[in-house]
């Protein structure tokens, strides 16, 4: 492969029941690859663990068959901590379990050991992302922004497919215009956080 050519990796947070149902059959049936990322202590339940945070209604998430059956078609499995926290919030100690207990939970149960993680609602610290560079080879934050030169692999950026829906967009993705487009919404979001740190 050309290492300049463009490229562009499919992952899903959360492993929720429709990527198993809906997502990942047309992403198999097209010859794409994907990678989810499981919430282990949730796995067979739903994804109504932060409400004040989720912005969608609770959904149902896969259970460990339908990971294990995913797996041996193809989807790579990544770790997602065991119950979806903030890990900034958590305590050195429960970092560590929800970080690499994690993991060690998602390979006890399908065999997988997993390679790549990443961080609930995109919060990381300096000592979640230690932990995650001991054990992974590569995390995702919510960084709204396209990959370039110099990234650090346990915290890479990603494009959420809610800003690729547009007709065209997709097509764009490397574009100048779409590049100021996701700028634009970055400089939104950090104005959102900062507003929301000085409220009650």
């Amino acid at each position: 492969a050309d290492p300049g050519a463009d490229a562009l990796a499919i992952t899903f947070d959360d492993a929720l029941a429709s990527f198993g149902s809906v997502a990942w059959p047309l992403l198999r049936d097209h010859g794409l690859p994907a990678t989810v990322f499981v919430p282990t202590d949730h796995v067979g339940g739903s994804n109504a663990w932060n409400p004040e945070r989720l912005a969608i209604p609770a959904l149902p998430l896969m259970s460990w068959e339908a990971l294990g059956r995913a797996a041996e078609e193809g989807v790579t499995l990544a770790a997602h901590t065991r119950t979806h926290p903030s890990l900034p919030a958590l305590s050195p100690q429960a970092q560590y379990d929800e970080i690499i207990g994690g993991a060690q939970q998602l390979e006890a149960v399908t065999g997988v050991r997993p390679t790549a993680f990443a961080y609930p609602f995109g919060d990381v610290d300096p000592a979640s992302l230690r932990l995650v560079r001991a054990r992974f080879h590569w995390a995702c934050t919510t960084e709204l922004r396209a990959l370039g030169g110099g990234n650090d692999p346990h915290l890479l950026p990603r494009i959420d497919a809610y800003y690729l829906r547009a007709p065209g967009r997709l097509e764009r993705l490397g574009s100048p215009r779409l590049h100021a487009e996701l700028g634009a919404r970055r400089a939104a979001r950090r104005v959102r956080a900062a507003i929301n740190r000085r409220q009650p």
